[in-house]
């Protein structure tokens, strides 16, 4: 059993509660319509950030400028995420929320799994996901500006964590650097183990091609990947 910062029975009580994303997510990862779902689903996710990235630097790139705070600049980029996405899940149980930090009905907080992380409990900047359902956990999304002082790894951290099965099954995490200008952003994506970096170009010319086999793709094995 991994080490974490919690006592042995509240990651017992969050182990149990993470169990079934792992049977969820087997699940999900075989046949051709799990494979078509998962490309959809990142293909929508990117498409958003990118959609979002350019109105964000369009309408609200002075705020960079006047050197306003992290949870301003998220704040104002989620409302064109969220208008970018929303509409293509095509469900209205999605919702996308910022600093959530509760998992499942119960009310508890989302737990870190990390030994060194110093904390016990995490608080995304941006998740996509079904409320109180942890098997419907779809994004979660970190952010952080070119020159903060702030530790990027701890970042990195989180997203490893919430796209691990075992417990908090999300199906992709997504660390977000904002540049000084658009064509300086860098977006790295994690699934499961699997990871790839993008800067602003090459995000733009996934999104451009509209292709979701160049966006997502499935080994042998059944298990998705990014590429």
């Amino acid at each position: 059993m991994r080490r974490s910062g919690l006592s042995r029975p509240e990651e017992l009580r969050c182990r149990e509660m993470f169990q079934a994303n792992a049977s969820m997510l087997k699940t999900r990862n075989q046949g051709a319509k799990a494979r078509m779902d998962a490309n959809e689903e990142f293909g929508i996710l990117l498409s958003g950030l990118v959609s979002a990235l350019q109105n964000f630097y369009r309408l609200d790139a002075d705020l960079l400028r006047l050197g306003v705070n992290e949870p301003s600049l998220v704040g104002n980029f989620y409302r064109y995420f969220h208008e970018a996405v929303y509409s293509q899940f095509r469900d209205e149980r999605l919702r996308i929320d910022l600093e959530y930090d509760k998992v499942g009905q119960e009310e508890a907080q989302k737990p870190r799994t990390g030994a060194n992380s110093g904390r016990l409990h995490m608080r995304p900047d941006m998740v996509v996901h079904y409320r109180g359902n942890p098997q419907r956990n779809l994004c979660m999304f970190e952010f952080k500006l070119h020159d903060s002082k702030e530790d990027f790894e701890e970042d990195r951290d989180k997203l490893r964590e919430c796209v691990d099965p075992e417990w908090l099954g999300y199906h992709f995490g997504c660390f977000v650097v904002f540049g000084e200008t658009i064509e300086r952003c860098k977006s790295e994506w994690f699934a499961d183990g699997k990871f790839c970096a993008m800067t602003y170009d090459e995000m733009s010319a996934r999104h451009a091609a509209q292709r979701p086999d160049l966006w997502c793709k499935v080994d042998k094995s059944g298990k998705m990947c990014l590429g």
